[in-house]
């Protein structure tokens, strides 16, 4: 085995051992100094949906997470049925040559125009496999005709085989949190449904029998168990397991207030764990609106911003001191974010509403 390659991989090992992260953009740099190449791209299967979604980049001599600055809109999630299946591509190929008298009608037809004013006139791509499944693709474009014998092939196809045990290796992380986290969701709907719940049914039959009690108490014991029941049915459905914007809408039914979802930046798949503490985190906030803020409207707004997700609840209710605020819900929220590198922040004062702000950096 070759020195570098040697290096290479102990380098990318190493990194993986302490966390560093940046493992994928780190192994299409070596690759793409090792192959002169002008581009490069690592792109992920996506099965459901038969696309492709890129997870690293390469240009100007600089790798990243996700697309390029300067990569086109539509590198970022493609259709991969374009040039026959990627599943039976990876299957039939382990290293493709793109040459150039074949290179214009091999790459995907929306993206010809574009490597022809990129100069780009051959490629290398590598399809992965892993388990017996199509993970990902490397690809890598030239503006030079190259000798492919010249190419340091076996070396690349190591670092790429690498490349797809470290994205088979965090799917698999991804399926356990995911996993777990069904685990502990039904867990809290049977105690809720078993405890609070009953416990509440209770106390509003006695409030019914006793005639002479302020209506009041009878309404918040409703509201209560109307909460109870709304938090057993959220933990209960696997909603968040179809998208976080049709779990937030479902949230948002059936409010004593106006509400509103809106959703702007381009789209990204969400860690399972972002989209579990991002859900806690409105809920609680939109149970503080029904319980104090006696709030007319009520807007959520999620952005995909090229360097976090933001998302803000606001709405138009009585406000309040936020140095006067009681209890440890936010806080245990805000320490949550905080963990997986995000910030929550909450603004408000009385008689001008309440903002809740969520940031999560994709890096």
């Amino acid at each position: 085995m070759p020195d570098r390659l040697t290096r290479a991989l102990k380098e990318s090992l190493d990194r993986i051992a302490t966390g560093g992260g940046g493992e994928l953009p780190a192994i299409l740099a070596t690759v793409c100094g090792w192959m002169e190449a002008d581009r490069g791209h690592i792109f992920e299967y996506l099965e459901e949906s038969n696309q492709l979604r890129t997870v690293a980049s390469w240009s100007n001599g600089q790798s990243r997470p996700g697309p390029a600055e300067d990569d086109p809109p539509f590198l970022k999630i493609f259709d991969a049925s374009h040039n026959d299946s990627f599943p039976e591509l990876c299957r039939r190929d382990r290293v493709r040559y793109i040459q150039p008298e074949d290179f214009l009608a091999q790459v995907w037809p929306a993206t010809r125009v574009w490597h022809q004013g990129q100069g780009h006139c051959c490629a290398v791509a590598l399809p992965l496999m892993a388990s017996g499944r199509a993970l990902e693709e490397m690809a890598l474009v030239f503006r030079k005709p190259q000798r492919w014998s010249d190419l340091p092939v076996d070396e690349v196809q190591a670092l790429a085989t690498q490349a797809g045990l470290l994205l088979l290796l965090e799917r698999l992380s991804q399926q356990q949190q995911a996993a777990l986290l069904r685990q502990e969701r039904t867990r809290l709907a049977r105690e809720m449904h078993d405890g609070i719940a009953q416990d509440l049914i209770s106390l509003l039959m006695l409030l019914r029998q006793h005639t002479g009690l302020d209506p009041k108490l009878e309404r918040l014991a409703q509201r209560a168990l109307d909460e109870t029941r709304r938090s057993v049915f959220a933990l209960r459905t696997p909603a968040l397991e179809s998208s976080l914007e049709h779990a937030l809408g479902e949230l948002l039914r059936d409010r004593s207030f106006q509400a509103k979802l809106t959703v702007s930046g381009q789209k990204r798949e969400l860690p399972p764990h972002w989209e579990h503490e991002i859900y806690r985190a409105l809920q609680e906030g939109l149970s503080n609106v029904a319980r104090h803020s006696a709030a007319q409207c009520v807007q959520i707004a999620m952005d995909y911003d090229p360097q976090a997700l933001q998302i803000c609840l606001r709405d138009d209710g009585c406000g309040f001191d936020t140095e006067q605020m009681a209890g440890r819900g936010l806080s245990g929220l805000r320490e949550r974010l905080e963990l997986l590198g995000g910030q929550l922040e909450l603004i408000s004062q009385p008689g001008s509403g309440t903002w809740l702000r969520i940031r999560l950096p994709w890096q």
